[in-house]
């Protein structure tokens, strides 16, 4: 999402959690909206690379509201994850 051009800027002016709080207003056509978040991307250290210094509030914030529902995807097997992080970073 941050390499996206204009969404870091955006981010960085209005705050993570109202970012995404714009993000997942419904339009009048849309009965649902979600959005897609690992684990890693609210830590930190992502923070910190990114230069976003308000994105681990983004975890409270989504914890919080209970309005949210979580689809929650985790890998079982440990060999079809290792490869789709090495497939991930070698397609960047």
């Amino acid at each position: 999402m941050l390499k996206q051009d204009g969404v870091k800027a955006d981010i960085l002016r209005m705050g993570t959690v109202p970012y995404v709080k714009k993000c997942l207003e419904r339009q009048w056509f849309e009965s649902i909206v979600g959005i897609k978040v690992l684990y890693y991307q609210l830590s930190h250290e992502h923070a910190e690379v990114w230069r976003v210094p308000n994105i681990p509030q983004l975890f409270d914030y989504l914890v919080g509201d209970k309005e949210f529902r979580v689809i929650h995807l985790k890998r079982q097997n440990l060999l079809e994850t290792l490869i789709s992080i090495r497939v991930a970073a070698a397609t960047k």
